[in-house]
């Protein structure tokens, strides 16, 4: 299956906040563009429309960072994609 830049960006960002939402971590824009290479304020955007989603949630501040709504196993990637395209 081939993803636009755009859902790949946004699924990549996804599996590091699925990787912590059992210890209810937040992980930061920051960190996962340094993880996967990715350009920082692309990556912004693709969270930025899961927030809009209502896929994640997003706190500001040193301590801040994006977090899932609900548990991974509940997400699909058919929807998550939707999202991202449709944004």
């Amino acid at each position: 299956m081939v993803f636009s830049a755009k859902t790949e960006y946004g699924l990549v960002a996804l599996i590091d906040l699925a990787a912590v939402y059992a210890t209810g971590e937040r992980v930061q824009t920051g960190e996962i563009s340094r993880r996967h290479g990715r350009a920082e304020r692309y990556l912004e955007q693709m969270l930025t429309s899961l927030r809009k989603g209502g896929y994640l949630i997003s706190v500001r501040g040193p301590r801040g960072g994006s977090q899932l709504t609900r548990p991974p196993e509940l997400l699909t990637v058919f929807e998550v994609g939707a999202c991202l395209v449709g944004s």
